[in-house]
């Protein structure tokens, strides 16, 4: 575009019509310059994110569970979605043979287990009780056993029950940490 100006005033000076044009050419090259670093800024971030999306992948895909004792969500710290697990234990899956009678096998992903319980009459030890009798000379004789109902010459035997029944404890010692599974 051509500038021309003649009435120029004393405390101006005057442009020639190729300074102005200039002017503009120079501000057309500093707009398609901004728009390029736009454009190489824009690239370096999408760039930066796809690393970090590798990243995320390769070192916790979508399964992986991360552990801390820092509360921060992984999210924050690296991205994608997370589900936080609380009271649970982590346990290896597979099978191995020392639950006695019985294989245990656990499939990744399993959830089980209790934090308290409260016996039964199969899962108590193998026991005798000592049952003590007194003879009619009130001599104590002591048996090893006794069967239901067991009566001797000298009277019956009777063993009293001990023991509340209520639950207990069955956790290890442990550290608490905050976990959380990748879902996404």
């Amino acid at each position: 575009m051509a500038y021309v100006r003649t009435n120029w005033l004393s405390n101006e000076t005057a442009v020639s019509a190729a300074n102005m044009n200039n002017i503009e050419d120079g501000i057309v090259e500093a707009k398609a310059d901004a728009a390029g670093a736009t454009n190489t800024a824009n690239s370096a971030l999408a760039l930066a994110q796809q690393i970090s999306d590798q990243f995320l992948d390769r070192v916790y895909p979508v399964g992986a569970v991360y552990i801390s004792t820092v509360s921060t969500s992984p999210s924050t710290l690296f991205g994608g979605t997370w589900e936080q697990i609380q009271g649970r234990f982590l346990v290896a899956s597979g099978s191995n043979g020392e639950s006695g009678d019985s294989e245990l096998s656990l499939t990744a992903g399993a959830t089980g287990g209790e934090s308290k319980h409260t016996l039964t009459v199969n899962e108590m030890p193998a026991h005798r009780h000592t049952a003590r009798e007194k003879n009619n000379s009130g001599a104590e004789t002591a048996y090893s056993y006794v069967t239901e109902n067991a009566k001797s010459a000298w009277g019956s035997t009777r063993i009293s029950s001990t023991g509340g029944g209520q639950a207990h404890n069955i956790l290890p010692p442990y550290l608490a940490v905050y976990m959380w599974k990748r879902t996404a």
